[in-house]
C-alpha cells in the first residue's frame, strides 16, 4: 500500500480518522502488511492504523511531528519501530496493545507521551531514549517507566 503524496495538487501532510463523528481510522483494522507513508506525512492521527494486526513493520517520514491517540493501538504484528527526529508528542494509546513490539527508538525531540502509550505491549523490552536504553521484562506503562526516563521526557 503507497499513500500518495499529493491528492489532486495539494500534499497529503496527515491522516487518521475517516469523518470527525467515526471512530475508525482511515486503514482501521485493514489487512495491510506494509505501508508508506510519504515524507510530506506530518501527522499520524487518531486511530489511523488501529487493529491492524497484519502490519509488522512500518517506516515513519522524517518530517513526521506528532503520533495522535491510538495510531497504532492493536497492531500486534508490529515488532519494532523508530520515532524520526522531530516528533514532539506521542499520543495516549498510540501503541496500547502492540503485544509483538520489542523494541523502540525514541528522539530527543519528543517531549510528551500520552497516558497509556505502551501499555498491554507484553514483548517491549528495550526503549532507547537520549542514547540510554531502558530495558524492561515485561508490561510497560509510562507511569512504570524509571524516574529518570520518566523525567527526561517531561522535561524535569
Amino acid at each position: 500500500m503507497r499513500i500518495p503524496e499529493k491528492i489532486e495538487g495539494e500534499p497529503v501532510t496527515s491522516i487518521g480518522r475517516v469523518s470527525r463523528s467515526s471512530v475508525y481510522g482511515a486503514f482501521s483494522g485493514s489487512g495491510i502488511m506494509e505501508i508508506y507513508i510519504p515524507n510530506t506525512m506530518t501527522i499520524i492521527g487518531e486511530g489511523a492504523f488501529s487493529n491492524c494486526t497484519g502490519l509488522t513493520s512500518i517506516n515513519l517520514p522524517e518530517n513526521l511531528t506528532s503520533i495522535e491517540n491510538k495510531a497504532f493501538w492493536g497492531c500486534t504484528g508490529l515488532m519494532n519501530i523508530t520515532i524520526p527526529n522531530g516528533v514532539t508528542k506521542i499520543g495516549g494509546w498510540a501503541f496500547n496493545s502492540c503485544t509483538g513490539l520489542t523494541s523502540i527508538t525514541i528522539p530527543e525531540s519528543v517531549t510528551r507521551i500520552g497516558d497509556l502509550a505502551f501499555e498491554n505491549c507484553e514483548s517491549l523490552t528495550n526503549v532507547t531514549y537520549k542514547g540510554i536504553t531502558y530495558s524492561y521484562n515485561n508490561d510497560i506503562r509510562i507511569r512504570d517507566f524509571s524516574q529518570e526516563f520518566y523525567d527526561a521526557v517531561n522535561g524535569k
